[in-house]
């Protein structure tokens, strides 16, 4: 084994053995690579770094420290590649979770963010995340076909006349209207707080 080789197996003997000073220096040591990779790929798909950054760093290290028995050194393998998969791992995660809220969101109608923007005044981040959260567990609170219809129309932008033979529409006016009243519906929840159930008319709902 060659001399960068035997401080390797070192490193990771230490880690292994949870030694705190050797986990801190390996931080030290690799976590301002991490950071600036998982901030790039934050930025190149459109999302801010912060708080994602800090807390992608974080939890690679602690992932890595806790999975490190995991880490075989042979056949040149690197510890800090290693490292460095787990943190691209966890970003490809959060890069998709954070693109299905986008996508949810998005599928909201411009009241619900107009009624997001006059209930708070300023608007802080805070409190827009907890509206954008609120407007999220209103959408999945739907029923089923509920849901399905209104994010297809919503989300997905499917014309009316694909959406109601998609779903067995009787007719496009009927997709049309069910969508309606279930903007209604969520329209009426977020800013009363009431879970109103709308009364589908039997053409629209079939």
């Amino acid at each position: 084994m060659n001399k960068e080789g035997d401080g390797q197996a070192i490193v990771v003997a230490g880690l292994v053995s949870r030694d705190h000073q050797i986990q801190n220096a390996v931080f030290e040591r690799e976590s301002g690579k991490i950071g600036a990779m998982i901030g790039r790929h934050l930025r190149s798909r459109g999302f801010a770094t912060a708080p994602h950054v800090d807390e992608l760093v974080v939890e690679t290290f602690r992932k890595a420290f806790e999975k490190i028995e995991s880490f075989h050194p042979g056949k040149g393998a690197s510890l800090s590649t290693w490292i460095v998969t787990i943190g691209m791992r966890l970003t490809l995660d959060r890069v998709r979770r954070l693109q299905r809220e986008r996508r949810r969101l998005d599928s909201v109608p411009v009241e619900l963010h107009v009624l997001a923007a006059e209930t708070a005044d300023p608007l802080d981040e805070l409190e827009r995340q907890e509206l954008e959260a609120k407007l999220a567990a209103i959408l999945k609170r739907l029923p089923k076909r509920q849901m399905q219809v209104f994010m297809a129309v919503k989300m997905d932008s499917m014309p009316y006349e694909e959406a109601a033979r998609h779903f067995d529409f009787k007719t496009v006016h009927a997709c049309e209207t069910f969508v309606s009243m279930v903007k209604r519906r969520v329209l009426a929840e977020f800013k009363f707080g009431v879970a109103t159930q709308p009364r589908l008319a039997k053409a629209a709902s079939r």
